[in-house]
């Protein structure tokens, strides 16, 4: 289990100091059925590590893969610094929708700057070591915890621009996915 605990350079504007924020991997014979498929979907695509090299449309290219639905999401990774990040492609199911930078759309649902930093880091990760995680998400202080599950899949295009493929769903608390009753009633 991977714990965040160096806060120091973060403004404590939105966060309670006191909260444990972690990343662990999911044990994938546990995660929902969704996920399970997503994941092996992947492997057959590219293999049980690596990135998906595009040479074509990213958004087009995983949709002709079947990767994105209603849960999933892509962000443009560019540099280490999360406010750089662009959200290309959001399915209904999230909280927040696409051309909007990731730091931006993680805030407007979960307002935990120690949090986003984690979930940032894991992302930056997949692209640098290219491979892919299942990781379960976790913001706990003493009354809430939120908590959210996230295959993370790296993607390269042809013109070298990076991304990651983000799948995932609701576990606890405040998450970037909608409830199934609020994506029913759209």
């Amino acid at each position: 289990m991977a714990l965040f605990s160096d806060h120091s350079h973060l403004a404590p504007a939105h966060s309670d100091l006191s909260a444990v924020v972690q990343a662990s991997d999911i044990p994938i014979l546990s995660a929902t059925d969704r996920l399970q498929r997503t994941l092996l979907r992947w492997v057959d695509v590219c293999g049980l590590s690596g990135q998906f090299i595009l040479e074509n449309d990213v958004v087009d290219a995983l949709s002709d893969h079947d990767f994105l639905d209603d849960r999933s999401y892509i962000v443009e990774i560019e540099g280490k610094d999360p406010s750089r990040w662009l959200v290309v492609w959001a399915g209904t199911g999230l909280s927040f929708s696409s051309d909007i930078d990731f730091r931006q759309a993680f805030a407007s649902v979960i307002p935990e700057d120690r949090y986003a930093e984690l979930v940032a880091r894991e992302y930056h990760d997949a692209i640098e070591f290219r491979r892919a995680s299942a990781r379960r998400f976790v913001y706990r202080n003493q009354i809430n915890a939120d908590t959210m599950d996230q295959l993370i899949f790296p993607v390269r295009d042809a013109g070298r621009s990076e991304y990651v493929l983000v799948v995932g769903e609701a576990v606890t608390g405040r998450s970037l996915y909608k409830s199934s009753d609020q994506v029913s009633g759209q």
